[in-house]
């Protein structure tokens, strides 16, 4: 039954109800107790509840029932399911319930709790601060219509007088958490960026959270291959952790998803027994998306975390994350930094001057001496086929060097076939017998040292499995072998390069003294002549002859001719077929005779399988006579002014292929004004890429198209032309022209 108002006495009782309120305002929970004893004298509270709002959680400063104290408690609330709670923050409006069955339809919103005996009347009021709600004070009776609007009348009044105590109280314990949050933060960062072990760093971190914060234990996991591994706990007194294997579940959850996880929220009554009683929470320690470990938090008893710690401790799990990080980051600095320096070391010794089986011995021993390994053997190629022999050794007696001395292995007998790449780190391999006998083992590690094109070796050592940073070191050691190895093979190549070039210039200048230093200077006749080689040296050649006089004056012997074949080959069949046609030349007056004579001379002195083409013919200035033998070479042209020119077309067989070949002998009778035109193939079959060859028709018109007849005029264009048409400043055939004209009296 409701009390009847008094007004006198209410207002009295309100007075003693605020005077006892402000008294205890010590910290809002002990102004929560006061406020529930002082309300209980007033009205019946079989349920009483008392909390504050939170960013969007709501947490319980008293909640009492049935005069028992229950155990505090915060949730979130969702805009979907806000509830009575969330529509007071969301409304600041108050609300009579006089009995929740009967009233259901009409309630702002459902309650948002199920329990099997619930309250049946209530009064919901909301603590203001200004237009702020910052909490709410629920009252439930068991009883239907235990409440009037006089009810919540009193209870508005005296709302107005614990909102604003309540404020002071929530801002001046805000004020204290933010210091002490603030110093710890301050202290924590103090502890990351010192000098110390990461593993001290971390064990300290977790005795400062248990204490400052009030924790029953703190741990620090790291994350490592995939693998969780304990690196600090609160309950190490030593501030050290064993790498003992994670048993929480909740620890493995957060681990892989990479989300907060704790079992304040979940369902006390999951059967899930390997759910802890205690309240645990997990932080994942990461950097943007990278996982370095979780943090792990367990309450004291049945506390539960505050909600105003889950940013602070968010922000050290941060922390931590950037520590680890850091420590991996100087770690694998310090290590990268000591391979660098034993690798300038082995570079120092690799690149020394001096003999190069020296150098590679000083590499061995100092690899030995780093990896720890028994032996070191160094394979280097004996031919291109893969065959191997020993080389330079560390680590083995004398004895069983002595075994190794002279032993050849194949490649493939080790595993090694092409392509032939350079090893990132070592493989272990299976020895042939020849290997394994001597060294006592089967196996071995091994590494391929190559130029990508070609093997260069391979280093062996004894068989065992690298790890850490030895492969990378090995890799590396590896590496600057390859790197004297490729550049003693360059060295030695260009030695060699060096000494054919000296030997192919001093051919070239060799075969320049074989082409005639001057040409006969004949009056009314014109003489021009060029030659080219593709190459240093190569096959073509003319010659002019002096010949005994004749019966009408002086007569030479002019000759052009072209080795099938380019190089130092041809060049020397060029030599022995110059010098074979200008000795019998003086001998032989007769063309043909003489072509005869020097093709027998080259099928029985040279077992070479190359031949030369040849047009030789006598000049007698003095008659205007050629008389000529055309061994298989290009046809001259014979260009007579305001007509085509026409082609000397008899020919026989080319020098140097069929025995007793016979050749016959024609005459050209020159005219006044004529040009005769001797070319080899490097003429006509100049390639000019989609235009095809240059053609003897291009010859021809080239000629034709002159103004001018004057011999060296004619040599110079067709050359130049043929440079032009190739569209490339190297000649892909040796090259040679050579004019005579006679000379419009």
């Amino acid at each position: 039954m409701a009390i009847e108002p008094n007004p006198a006495r209410e207002l009295k009782t309100l007075a003693e109800v605020g005077h006892s309120i402000s008294s205890a305002a010590f910290d809002s929970q002990e102004l929560a107790e006061v406020a529930f004893l002082e309300i209980a004298r007033l009205m019946e509270t079989d349920f009483f509840q008392l909390g504050v709002f939170e960013d969007d959680h709501y947490r319980t400063l008293i909640w009492v029932k049935d005069g028992n104290r229950q155990e505090n408690l915060g949730f979130q609330i969702a805009p979907d399911q806000e509830g009575l709670i969330g529509w007071i923050r969301r409304t600041g409006q108050s609300l009579l319930v006089r009995d929740f069955q009967s009233e259901a339809n009409n309630l702002p919103a459902l309650p948002s709790y199920d329990a099997p005996d619930p309250p049946v009347s209530g009064l919901f009021i909301p603590l203001r601060s200004g237009d702020l709600v910052i909490g709410a004070l629920t009252i439930q009776s068991r009883r239907s219509h235990a409440f009037t609007e006089h009810d919540l009348n009193l209870m508005l009044v005296l709302s107005n007088q614990l909102a604003p105590l309540l404020t002071n109280l929530l801002l001046q314990s805000e004020t204290e958490t933010l210091s002490i949050q603030m110093l710890l933060i301050r202290e924590m960062s103090r502890m990351l960026i010192s000098l110390d072990p990461i593993a001290l760093r971390l064990a300290r971190i977790t005795t400062l959270l248990t204490r400052v914060l009030g924790y029953e234990k703190v741990e620090i996991y790291e994350i490592i291959d995939g693998e969780l591994l304990l690196r600090a706990s609160s309950r190490d007194e030593e501030g050290q952790a064993d790498e003992n294997e994670v048993q929480s579940w909740l620890i493995e959850k957060v681990a892989e998803s990479g989300e907060p996880l704790n079992t304040a929220n979940m369902d006390a009554q999951t059967e899930d027994t390997s759910i802890p009683s205690a309240y645990e929470y997990a932080f994942p320690m990461k950097v943007v998306d990278r996982m370095f470990g979780v943090l792990h938090i367990q309450c004291v008893g049945s506390r539960r975390l505050p909600i105003d710690q889950n940013a602070v401790i968010e922000m050290v799990s941060n922390q931590l994350a950037f520590a680890i990080l850091e420590a991996r980051n100087y770690n694998q600095h310090q290590e990268e930094a000591w391979i660098t320096t034993v690798l300038l070391e082995v570079a120092r010794h690799a690149a020394r001057p001096g003999e190069t089986m020296s150098a590679l011995q000083a590499v061995l021993q100092l690899s030995t001496l780093l990896t720890g390994t028994d032996w070191t053997i160094l394979l280097l190629p004996y031919d291109s086929q893969g065959e191997l022999y020993i080389g330079p050794i560390a680590g083995l007696p004398r004895s069983d060097i002595y075994k190794l001395h002279d032993l050849h292995v194949q490649a493939s007998d080790l595993g090694i076939s092409p392509p032939y790449r350079e090893s990132h780190e070592p493989f272990q391999i299976t020895l042939p017998p020849a290997l394994a006998e001597p060294l006592a083992t089967d196996e071995a590690s091994c590494l391929v040292l190559s130029s990508e094109q070609e093997l260069l070796g391979l280093l062996l050592l004894k068989g065992q499995k690298f790890s850490g940073k030895l492969p990378a070191l090995l890799a590396g050691i590896g590496h600057q072998l390859s790197l004297r190895l490729e550049n003693t093979r360059l060295i030695e190549e260009a030695a060699h390069q060096q000494s054919l070039e000296r030997e192919l210039a001093m051919a070239k200048s060799i075969q320049i003294s074989f082409m005639p230093k001057e040409l006969p200077d004949v009056d009314g006749w014109e003489i021009g002549a060029n030659w080219q080689s593709a190459h240093e040296v190569g096959g073509d050649f003319f010659d002019i002859i002096p010949l005994p006089e004749g019966e009408n004056g002086p007569r030479w012997g002019i000759v052009i001719a072209d080795v099938a074949d380019k190089g130092i080959p041809a060049a020397l069949y060029m030599a022995l077929s110059k010098t074979l046609i200008h000795t019998i030349a003086t001998e032989q007056i007769d063309p043909a005779r003489t072509l005869e004579k020097v093709n027998n001379l080259l099928i029985s002195e040279t077992n070479a399988d190359l031949f030369v083409s040849a047009f030789y013919t006598i000049w007698e200035p003095e008659l205007g006579r050629l008389v000529y033998a055309n061994a298989g070479h290009n046809p001259p042209l014979l260009f007579t002014p305001e007509s085509a020119g026409s082609l000397i077309r008899d020919h026989g067989i080319v020098l140097g292929v069929e025995a007793d070949a016979e050749y016959s002998s024609s005459v050209i009778e020159m005219k006044p004004g004529q040009l005769l035109v001797l070319y080899t193939d490097g003429v006509t079959e100049a390639y000019g890429g989609e235009r095809g060859l240059f053609s003897l028709s291009r010859l021809r018109n080239l000629v034709l198209g002159l103004d001018d007849w004057e011999a060296n005029h004619v040599v110079e264009s067709i050359v130049k032309r043929v440079i032009q048409f190739r569209g490339q400043p190297n000649l892909s055939d040796d090259l040679t022209v050579l004019t005579l004209r006679y000379q419009e009296r």
